[in-house]
């Protein structure tokens, strides 16, 4: 059975520009409700997909479309979750031509305590509709002040009344599940203006 304090680890899948573009982020459970190992991970997937994707589209351009999400519980083996998606159904809302998959919206996490170092997001898929010379247009800075708020959201399943809450995890590398990754909450998201990501670039992907 799914426990107080497990962290689950989402990883979104885009296609952009014929380009892998993913996105992890890291959710611990606070309650358990009726959850169970087969439900959990699809639980959170499906609150992800209904009240995160589409702040994150909201910034995101046309051409960049979510193809799959995976979760997967840190603190178990079993019940992973693995959906490919229509890249139609979760496409972006900017219009306007596609910028290089190198280019970012760059958003810090900041921890609620010092021993963890900041996060890092970098949501991939911008839009010329969306950037004047080096910054964000000011219709884009509201969704992008949306979304940083949203990265640190709870998540509640109204059913199974399992909830989650949005953390920056430490996972010691090369770990084998299942471990106890240190997880910190999130106080609040910090847009940071445009970035770079070099795995994105073309012909390497992710």
């Amino acid at each position: 059975m799914p426990s107080v304090g497990d962290v689950f680890r989402l990883t979104m899948s885009y296609d952009f520009l014929d380009q892998l573009v993913q996105n992890v982020y890291h959710y611990t459970l606070t309650q358990v409700g009726s959850a169970s190992d087969d439900t959990v991970c699809q639980d959170l997937a499906t609150l992800f997909l209904t009240e995160v994707q589409p702040v994150i589209e909201a910034v995101q351009s046309v051409d960049i479309g979510a193809i799959g999400i995976q979760v997967q519980n840190l603190n178990n083996t079993v019940g992973d979750y693995d959906l490919q998606l229509n890249k139609a159904t979760y496409l972006g809302e900017v219009a306007g031509e596609a910028i290089s998959s190198l280019l970012t919206w760059s958003f810090q996490l900041e921890p609620y305590t010092k021993d963890m170092r900041w996060g890092r997001k970098s949501i991939g898929g911008l839009s010329e509709g969306s950037v004047v010379g080096n910054e964000a247009t000011s219709g884009a800075l509201v969704d992008l002040a949306t979304l940083s708020i949203t990265f640190n959201d709870t998540l509640e399943d109204l059913v199974s009344g399992a909830i989650f809450y949005p953390v920056i995890a430490r996972i010691v590398p090369n770990s084998v599940r299942p471990f106890v990754p240190y997880a910190v909450g999130i106080l609040q998201g910090v847009f940071k203006g445009l970035g770079t990501q070099y795995t994105r670039k073309k012909g390497r992907g992710a």
